[in-house]
């Protein structure tokens, strides 16, 4: 067996690897989104419990509603950051099945054509497709979805169910501090607290939007 055939055959074996790695991790990935959604949604709802069954001081009972407040933010950022791994590994995921599958394959971190075909022969043409590229950067360096989910956590905080999940903890953790508040110093204002969760919400779409624009101008200028 040659050299050539040598490498050819670990290119192989590496792909193979890499394809059968990222479909494990992706299913690890997507439990752990799961497991973190009902860590949050069960922390939540004792510290609203607690707050709201507390005897005895207002005060403290309002302290620990505050705390319901930063339970589903701190898992929210946590969720979107398992969110931005999986995007990065179902789009390499993707690139590896739309390599094998097609008659040819051009990669968007190059722009470089190739095949499959070429990537199992000893010609050393297929080298242009990178193996063992788990987070796919030098696949998709070129390919402006990934980018905007790959480089930057927070655009995952607004996606999918994280948008309804933990935005309806927030606002109703929001709304009973509000309504505490109210009772302890009979102020209206202290409901302007509430406009703080579809602030946050806003905030995160206009960074994201951001973000895509930048990416855009950045690809349109290389």
């Amino acid at each position: 067996m040659g050299e050539e055939e040598t490498l050819t055959r670990a290119r192989l074996e590496f792909l193979k690897l890499e394809y059968s790695h990222l479909q494990a991790h992706l299913e690890h990935l997507e439990n752990a989104e799961w497991k973190v959604r009902q860590l949050s949604i069960t922390l939540w709802l004792a510290a609203v419990g607690v707050g709201l069954g507390l005897q005895g001081s207002i005060e403290n009972a309002i302290y620990i509603l505050l705390i319901s407040i930063f339970i589903p933010f701190l898992f929210l950022y946590i969720d979107a950051r398992i969110g931005r791994w999986h995007s990065s590994h179902k789009a390499r995921l993707r690139a590896i099945e739309a390599f094998v599958s097609g008659d040819e394959y051009t990669l968007p971190g190059t722009k470089v054509k190739t095949s499959f075909a070429e990537f199992c022969s000893a010609s050393g043409k297929g080298v242009f497709f990178p193996v063992l590229d788990f987070n796919g950067k030098k696949t998709l360096s070129n390919d402006e979805e990934f980018l905007i989910d790959s480089v930057a956590t927070y655009p995952h905080m607004i996606v999918g169910v994280r948008r309804y999940f933990y935005f309806s903890q927030i606002l109703g953790a929001l709304i009973i501090v509000s309504l505490q508040l109210y009772n302890l110093y009979k102020d209206i204002w202290y409901f302007a607290l509430i406009g703080i969760g579809p602030l946050f919400y806003l905030m995160i779409l206009w960074l994201s939007k951001r973000r895509r624009k930048k990416i855009a101008r950045q690809l349109r200028a290389g």
